[in-house]
């Protein structure tokens, strides 16, 4: 049981350390761009930022 414990925790270390080191790389390669380019290059509805593009209005007057 010990051994199967240690090997769950070895992993979950590994996959933290993986993600975690992922982070800093693309922190490092992109330096610090600004708030509204990193919500506007999540795709998909509702990250929080900005929609993107102009206001989409398509009433036409008359």
């Amino acid at each position: 049981m010990d051994l199967i414990d240690y090997l769950a925790c070895v992993g979950l270390s590994g996959l933290s350390g993986a993600l975690a080191g992922r982070a800093a790389a693309r922190r490092m390669l992109w330096p610090r761009p600004p708030r509204g380019s990193v919500m506007r290059s999540w795709r998909g509805p509702g990250h929080g930022g900005p929609p993107s593009g102009r206001p989409r209005r398509r009433r036409r007057p008359g």
